[in-house]
């Protein structure tokens, strides 16, 4: 969490066009309970939450090693639910009801 109380999402291997919605949704949150924020480069080491690209190795490559330093939750973002065993998950196009009830309803 940052100074300002909101959690930090670090994003790793998601299209521009994703990394636009969820920075916007991350704005539209300061009138929720839990508000958050995207981090830059240099702070994600210190994110609470990794939203990643589950259909780029080299994204779930750099995922791991981010949550290595920092123990963050992982969000798995995937084109199509094709039953994958990992959890939570984002399916492809986020909206933000999607958004939100997989960042709501993480343990950080």
């Amino acid at each position: 969490m940052d100074k300002d109380g909101k959690y930090l999402i670090a994003l790793i291997g998601l299209p521009n066009h994703d990394l636009a919605l969820i920075k916007s949704l991350s704005k539209l949150s300061t009138a929720r309970p839990r508000r958050y924020r995207v981090a830059e480069a240099a702070e994600r080491n210190q994110a609470d939450i990794i939203m990643l690209n589950a259909d780029d190795p080299f994204a779930v490559m750099e995922a791991k090693n981010v949550a290595k330093v920092n123990n963050a939750t992982q969000v798995y973002v995937v084109k199509q639910d094709k039953g994958q065993a990992f959890a939570p998950k984002l399916v492809l196009p986020i909206n933000a009801k999607h958004f939100f009830n997989a960042v709501d309803n993480l343990p950080v």
